[in-house]
């Protein structure tokens, strides 16, 4: 009777509907991913001109990054600062377009960074002055964009993997 007893149990024991996995505590709940509400709060005129590659807020104001492709002559490689009124880059560097077009932008330390697509060339720029004041090198085919999490650069290339930069050092 008790072997009886046993195989019965334990045949409906598992072929019950107990959804949790063993260790699972049942009253666990899985956080769902939060929803963001949004509301557009103003819009701004953009010149449609520009090739827009990277862009940042510094100081209250638009600084943006452009590029210059091949089948859009008209373009160059700029950074300046927009006008939100107008939408128009008041520019403040252009790099040479036949070298280089121009991707993402990074302000840290009062310096401006910006990397090249190809050429594997990225410039700094004094904040103030908008002169160059150096360059660095990385080993990515291509660069992207540019951030920081206020210690070092980190730089996209377009793949799943990021390039930590030390500014100082301007080294992987």
């Amino acid at each position: 009777l008790f072997f009886a007893f046993t195989i019965i149990f334990t045949g409906l024991y598992s072929c019950s509907n107990n959804s949790n996995p063993p260790g699972n505590d049942s009253n666990e709940t899985v956080a769902a991913t939060p929803v963001i509400n949004y509301a557009v709060a103003k819009f701004f005129p953009h010149d449609t001109s520009l090739y827009t590659e990277g862009f940042l807020f510094h100081d209250g104001k638009l600084f943006e990054s452009t590029g210059s492709p091949d089948e859009r002559p008209q373009t160059k490689s700029l950074i300046g600062i927009i006008d939100l009124s107008t939408g128009k880059m008041d520019k403040k560097i252009e790099i040479n377009k036949s070298k280089y077009f121009g991707e993402g932008i990074v302000i840290f330390n009062d310096k401006l960074y910006q990397l090249t697509y190809t050429t594997q060339v990225g410039f700094i720029y004094d904040i103030k002055s908008f002169k160059q004041t150096g360059q660095f090198s990385f080993a990515n085919k291509q660069g992207w964009s540019l951030t920081t999490d206020g210690k070092e650069l980190i730089m996209s290339d377009g793949t799943d993997k990021l390039t930590f930069i030390d500014p100082a050092s301007r080294k992987p």
